[in-house]
């Protein structure tokens, strides 16, 4: 079994999902499970829990003679379909050898996934890196198919790290009195807003690198992400908001062929703009979908404002591959798999 590379490398790709240290994962795992240290468990598998926001591995394993129940949490169900896997890449009865980084509380039979092994049989690795800086380029779904529109499957490319390093220590934007008090009193250890399967707001869910799919009709624009099960919904017909919600009230219109959103009636949200940095109900977005000459990508980017944290906008850039030839799949998310959270 290869040495770890999930908690630095996979955490900085999946965070051009957006938060290179906790983007990764829909929950920071630092706080839980220690990365400076790894553990071996071998066992058998009861369960794989295939859930979204993270899928769980549940192990009977013996030790000095005694059994034990071991609950293993794994990424995103998002980012693991982009690395090969899927509800049946784990089976109940597999024989398997586990690397993990265990749970910073004493005694507990829980950890942090860094690699798997399977007995008789080979399942995507978690650890090659090569590979998996590969999938996060698009190199492994490269397709020479060209978009006729907006419409279709995308994934989000991975961009610089640095570009989006304010989402992680936004104390480097410029604030307002509340947006630095806000910064100064973030405890990263409070998960009283994590289990409630409630996404992570737009922008910061179009821009993390998960599998896209756009739908423009007539009326309507739907533009959802794998990721937390995302759905941006957008109006061209300027009808009125019905209240306000985590992804705010949209609308859609064209200026020269680029597609522009704009969204206002926002709820307030305790990460909004950035992990330590709160939105309020004055938060607006201008978000642009522009297709690339060349039809086989589009550019994404956004202007987002908050009078209430921020003194002058943020602004941000990406791009979205075309990939016709991948598969949507929008998951629920399941309770169950945020309460395991708590739990650990």
């Amino acid at each position: 079994m290869r040495r770890h590379w999930t908690f630095g490398a996979l955490a900085f790709l999946s965070f051009a999902m957006i938060e290179p240290t906790a983007l990764y994962a829909h929950h920071n795992q630092f706080q839980r499970f220690d990365p400076e240290k790894e553990q071996v468990v071998t066992g058998t598998v009861e369960r794989f829990a295939w859930q979204n926001p993270h899928a769980y591995i549940y192990l009977a394993s013996v030790e000095s003679n005694e059994a034990r129940s071991w609950r293993i949490e794994t990424l995103s169900i998002a980012f693991m379909r982009r690395l090969g896997w899927g509800p049946d890449t784990i089976r109940a009865g597999d024989n398997v050898t586990v690397a993990i980084n265990p749970s910073r509380t004493e005694g507990r039979a829980t950890g942090w996934l860094i690699d798997i092994a399977v007995e008789g049989r080979d399942v995507p690795s978690l650890n090659d890196e090569e590979r998996i800086g590969a999938v996060f380029l698009g190199q492994d779904t490269q397709t020479d198919a060209r978009a006729d529109s907006l419409s279709g499957t995308w994934i989000t490319l991975l961009g610089p790290a640095d570009q989006w390093e304010w989402l992680r220590d936004p104390s480097q934007l410029e604030l307002t009195e509340a947006g630095q008090r806000a910064v100064d009193s973030y405890d990263p250890t409070d998960t009283s807003t994590q289990v409630i399967c409630e996404p992570r707001p737009i922008p910061r869910a179009m821009i993390i690198a998960d599998r896209k799919s756009n739908e423009i009709g007539d009326d309507v624009v739907w533009i959802r992400g794998e990721y937390d099960a995302t759905e941006h919904i957008a109006y061209f017909d300027a009808r009125p908001p019905e209240g306000r919600t985590v992804h705010g009230h949209s609308l859609a219109r064209w200026e020269n062929g680029v597609l522009i959103v704009e969204t206002s009636n926002f709820t307030e949200n305790p990460t909004g703009i950035a992990d330590a940095l709160p939105s309020s109900i004055e938060k607006h977005l201008v978000e642009r979908f522009a297709l690339a000459p060349d039809r086989q990508s589009l550019v994404y980017s956004f202007v987002l404002s908050d009078p209430v944290y921020l003194v002058e906008p943020v602004a941000g850039e990406t791009r979205w591959l075309y990939r016709p030839n991948v598969g949507f799949e929008l998951i629920p998310c399941d309770p169950d798999a945020t309460r395991s959270f708590l739990d650990n």
